[in-house]
């Protein structure tokens, strides 16, 4: 068995800070820290997600903090006192860590406690996923925010508060979309250095309710369904512009994600609300015949595989997961 307590203590026993602000691959690792998260917490319990972050909802402190809570509620069984305790001793080493690396340049300010308070955090909660009994159910959504300090060399926090950002001096992008702006999230860096490095990621959670509004108002069942082509189109009319969100970008961090959660369905002529039972069989029989379209092709490599004379045992998994609630 990995000891994950025991190579996080590796890890970071000695943290080195950067003193190079020009790449901004933190708020990246931090987009898919949070893409993820929602991600969980939608296959969790899509009802209720959906009230969490439902119509008109965008990413704030409070939905953030309550997602965590809820998927940690659902997920979170460890137990064990020898593993807590370790997670206890990795938490105080690394705000020992933290502050000599910064040196100097620490300071008491609420601003950086709340950045190193929410880094810590996050590796914390990163190395106790890996001690979850349904571990292997899900990609740990802490192992972006890790990868924060432990790749970036940065520590972060973020915000949607704009006159927040201001202060601490961040210059906004004038060029943007008003789509875009109201869609978006502030992420706050700080290296070995006194001041603060900025970036901004799409609120997607944002996005996906505007694209929820956008069927609401059109698509608002199979008898009326929307196709990607009119989806884009009715984007690209609110400004949103393909350098700001390409069609590939709409597709797969708007589209597919509220496909999955359940939010919308989709057939041959697109997609549209599940309002009501008649919605739901069409989109489930749609998905049902691409399933059986992927079931055969695996039942081709494990007839070819027979043949062979592989290992059976290596090509049956596809049956296996078909029958697991059974």
């Amino acid at each position: 068995m990995i000891d994950h307590a025991k190579i996080a203590k590796q890890q970071f026993s000695k943290i080195v800070l950067t003193e190079n602000y020009k790449k901004k691959s933190f708020a990246k690792n931090f987009g898919e820290h949070v893409d993820q998260l929602f991600e969980i917490s939608e296959i969790l319990d899509a009802s209720q997600n959906t009230l969490l972050i439902g119509k008109d909802a965008t990413i704030t402190d409070r939905i953030y903090w309550q997602t965590e809570s809820q998927i940690l509620e659902s997920i979170d069984d460890v137990d064990d006192n020898e593993i807590l305790t370790e997670l206890d001793n990795i938490e105080d080493m690394l705000y020992s860590s933290i502050k000599v690396a910064l040196g100097k340049n620490y300071d008491r300010s609420t601003e950086l406690n709340k950045i190193i308070d929410h880094t810590v955090h996050g590796v914390v909660l990163s190395v106790k996923f890996e001690y979850f009994s349904n571990v292997n159910l899900f990609n740990n959504p802490w192992e972006n925010a890790k990868n924060i300090l432990d790749d970036d060399l940065m520590l972060y926090s973020f915000s949607t508060d704009t006159d927040e950002m201001l202060q601490l001096g961040y210059q906004p992008n004038k060029k943007e979309s008003n789509e875009i702006k109201k869609n978006k999230i502030g992420v706050i860096g700080r290296g070995n250095r006194p001041d603060y490095n900025f970036h901004t990621i799409r609120d997607l959670i944002g996005l996906r309710n505007t694209l929820v509004d956008i069927l609401d108002e059109t698509a608002d069942s199979i008898s009326n369904p929307m196709n990607t082509v009119k989806i884009i189109k009715v984007l690209r009319s609110m400004g949103v512009s393909e350098r700001e969100l390409s069609d590939t970008n709409i597709s797969n961090f708007l589209i597919s994600p509220l496909k999955r959660s359940g939010r919308i369905g989709s057939s041959n002529e697109g997609y549209f609300l599940l309002s009501n039972c008649r919605d739901i069989e069409v989109s489930y029989k749609s998905h049902l015949e691409t399933l059986k379209g992927f079931y055969n092709t695996l039942e081709n490599h494990r007839v070819l595989a027979q043949r062979l004379g592989c290992d059976s045992k290596l090509f049956d998994e596809h049956r296996n997961l078909l029958n697991q609630d059974q």
